[in-house]
């Protein structure tokens, strides 16, 4: 997926999903679900370090925070803040 995190008209935040292949789109209200800091703070507590980066996503048709650190990759749960899955390269 292509994410962007942005702002609507009426300047609430929205994070936008667009499908590599078959270039579905879509759209999640940022307040209707865990913020970047809160995925930040599940992934410590399950034993990532430094954070590289935090990206937006969709993971077994859920949306996700996916967030890097160093070779491991922690999904949290847009919508419950749980962690869905760890992966290491």
């Amino acid at each position: 997926y292509y994410s962007v995190l942005g702002r609507n008209k009426q300047q609430e935040a929205l994070a936008v999903l667009i499908g590599k292949d078959d270039h579905k789109i879509y759209v999640y209200q940022l307040n209707q679900g865990v913020s970047q800091e809160k995925a930040e703070a599940v992934s410590k507590e399950k034993g990532a370090g430094e954070i590289d980066k935090i990206t937006f996503g969709r993971y077994q048709d859920k949306p996700i925070w996916e967030v890097k650190s160093g070779s491991d990759f922690y999904l949290v749960d847009f919508e419950t803040g749980a962690l869905v899955n760890k992966e290491g390269l």
